[in-house]
């Protein structure tokens, strides 16, 4: 305990530098930091955690929420002012930067998409935005600013045959797949735009029956004056037709219509059908959203089936309604007949030549026991009146249920949508929305110091968003939605716009571009390698160097476009979900911090690893440090007064982490007891 502080320093060459100087850190400390759970099981709560990560001499921290909506679970609802107060004091005090906030995993879900019931709910989509504003509120408050990730799990989609795929050369299979032979038992879904429910679940190894579409077997013009060639679609009088009047192959011999199995490869092509026609309707090429998908194709064949059986049934009954008014005239005009003919009847016999035998319907069970029965002609022509009248009430409601039917699937054609169209459509409303509250939030609350960004963190691939072309996608059509809404007084549909403020289009822009950020995580990024392509007889190790190529060539291309507010560097030593210090795990961290770098990214880089906080407390931190080549400077005397040396990472692992030696201060059960102390509180050691 009588050593100086500077001798140690100076006999410990390997500890710290006194000749070259050090390789300049990938991450240098003030970037580097960790999250900071707000509460852990059976541990501390948010203040208690926060003290320990700033003890541990951790110089950024962001909190990591671990549930959402209740209180109780420590989302930010259920930390009042003074608490707030706290953190903010006890992070400005020990110079700690707060760089923001992380959602709970799968709490939030800004299209409104509710994975139990599979069904779109605006309700929804409104609460989980109130959750994403209590959340920016509180990044204000404690923070003064910084980002707000929110998990992108969005909804679900095929991977197969996303236009960011593509297919190997070597296996001829797509380079992802979610799982073996998704191209064959993958699932689609179909969205009704009115209410937001998942009308139809479409598996692409379903074969279904479909008729079979007369086509032109020659060239001709028909009677319309229309040119007609051979494949064209027709009807049964050779007139050429669109796609939605096209009629069924029929089979004079057997009569009937012919029908076939259909596969998803049939819906392809008839998807190319129905895009090339609106194509030469629109003189142009289609837009993204215009495009007919294959399970489009496959719903506007089932429902125009379906509604062409409806109106059939219609047109029957509506010809059956008409036979039967004029079958009321013509009895009201024979009773009159008989009517006239009965009153002026002279004799029984001539009245008795006017009544006709009545079959009576029991008859037919016990024929000949019953007596025979007469009425008279008028009166069995009142009983035919009346049932004509309740079969044309019967065939009314018949033709008028079908017409509704057939109403309602044009509405449904009209309204049906791919999930993803739909989803997007809310997901980037709702991330504008969320934009533009924290653009408000930094102007109007006195505690925010800088600017609050919201935005989405890298997802998992089972879940769009996850890929980082969905991810870039995301981030920028959200933005282009907050400008919009900034810019333009009035809304695509003619209703006056809530949020114009009022802004021209490039400051819109450009707040849009500070105000939506998203966060890269580098183990969410690294699951890709679960539905990487396998080559038969390729190594494992060959196989992660090829998927290790692919994600820092998607590093790139999401690093240049300068939509990133911070990274998260976590690693993992499979594709699973784990949470690794960086550099304990498989994939290019260090790389691909280096080229968000090199292309201008002075973000915070936090490392997750909680997963080996069980081998030595603050190891998540450590390691990062060890594996960033992060170096910290420390003052000590030695004879030319107080100077600032950088330490080697074994200076500083040993020299406090580790504590291979005896300290320069006084710990544990040496330390002196707290019913003693200096009238300053000064502590002893």
């Amino acid at each position: 305990m009588d050593r100086e502080y500077h001798s140690a320093a100076a006999s410990s060459k390997d500890q710290r530098e006194d000749g070259p100087k050090l390789e300049e850190p990938i991450v240098p400390l003030r970037q580097l930091g960790t999250t900071v759970a707000s509460r852990l099981p059976g541990g501390g709560d948010i203040i208690q955690n926060t003290e320990a990560a700033i003890r541990a001499g951790i110089p950024n921290i962001q909190f990591s929420f671990t549930q959402g909506g209740s209180p109780f679970g420590g989302a930010p609802k259920g930390y009042g002012k003074e608490v707030r107060e706290a953190i903010r004091s006890m992070a400005k005090v020990n110079e700690v930067f707060i760089e923001g906030v992380e959602l709970p995993s799968g709490q939030v879900n800004l299209t409104g998409f509710n994975q139990q019931n599979f069904t779109f709910s605006e309700q929804k989509r409104q609460t989980d935005l109130n959750e994403v504003r209590d959340y920016i509120k509180f990044a204000a408050d404690v923070a003064g600013g910084g980002g707000v990730d929110i998990w992108s799990a969005e909804f679900p989609r095929t991977v197969f045959d996303a236009r960011w795929n593509r297919v190997d050369p070597k296996t001829g299979n797509p380079v992802f797949q979610l799982f073996e032979g998704e191209g064959e038992q993958g699932t689609k879904f179909l969205v009704d735009q009115r209410n937001g429910k998942v009308i139809q679940e479409i598996r692409m190894n379903q074969k279904v029956p479909f008729p079979m579409w007369l086509k032109s077997d020659r060239e001709y013009t028909d009677e319309n004056g229309n040119h007609v060639s051979a494949g064209d679609f027709v009807d049964y009088e050779g007139h050429l037709v669109p796609l939605e009047k096209r009629v069924p192959v029929f089979n004079k011999e057997e009569k009937r219509f012919e029908v076939k199995e259909r596969s998803w490869k049939d819906f392809q092509d008839e998807a190319d059908l129905w895009n090339k026609q609106k194509e030469k309707e629109k003189g142009r090429p289609l837009e993204e959203h215009e495009i007919v998908r294959p399970e489009e194709a496959f719903f506007k064949a089932t429902v125009t089936s379906q509604l062409s059986i409806a109106k059939g049934y219609e047109l029957l009954y509506s010809q059956n309604i008409e036979e039967e008014i004029k079958g009321i005239e013509d009895l009201k005009k024979a009773k009159t007949y008989f009517v006239e003919a009965e009153k002026n009847a002279k004799t029984e016999e001539e009245r008795m030549l006017l009544m006709k035998e009545v079959h009576q319907h029991v008859e037919r069970y016990a024929p000949g026991i019953l007596p025979r029965q007469f009425k008279k002609s008028s009166e069995i022509i009142d009983e035919g009146i009346r049932e004509l009248r309740r079969s044309i009430e019967q065939h009314q409601n018949l033709s008028a249920g079908q017409r509704a039917t057939a109403e309602e699937q044009e509405r449904i054609l009209k309204n049906v949508t791919p999930l993803d169209d739909y989803a997007k459509k809310k997901l980037f409303d709702s991330y504008a929305q969320a934009g533009i509250f924290a653009m408000q939030e930094t102007q109007m609350n006195n505690n925010a110091e800088r600017p609050i960004y919201v935005g989405p963190e890298i997802g998992w691939p089972t879940f769009w968003g996850g890929h980082p072309k969905e991810f870039k996608e995301l981030i920028f059509k959200s933005r282009d939605k907050m400008a919009e809404m900034l810019s333009r007084p009035v809304l695509e549909d003619g209703k006056p716009n809530p949020y114009y403020a009022g802004m021209d289009v490039k400051t819109a822009q450009k707040k849009a571009a500070e105000h939506i950020k998203g966060c890269f995580d580098t183990s969410h990024m690294g699951m890709w390698i679960n539905n990487f392509r396998r080559i038969p007889g390729e190594s494992e190790e060959k196989r992660l160097q090829e998927f290790n190529k692919w994600y820092l060539e998607q590093v790139e291309d999401i690093a240049k476009d300068n939509i990133i507010g911070s990274i998260q560097a976590v690693d993992s030593m499979t594709g699973e979900h784990e949470h690794l210090p960086p550099g304990q795990g498989i994939f290019p961290i260090a790389e691909a911090v280096k080229i968000f770098k090199k292309y201008g990214f002075d973000g915070p880089v936090l490392s997750e690893g909680h997963a080996e906080e069980q081998f030595g407390q603050q190891r998540i931190f450590m390691q990062a440090m060890k594996y960033f080549g992060t170096t910290m400077t420390s003052p000590y005397s030695g004879g030319r007064g107080m100077t600032s040396v950088p330490y080697k990472w074994g200076g500083i692992r040993n020299e406090y982490f580790g504590r291979t030696y005896t300290p320069f201060f006084i710990v544990g059960a040496y330390s002196p007891s707290n019913d003693f102390k200096l009238w300053s509180d000064v502590p002893f050691e």
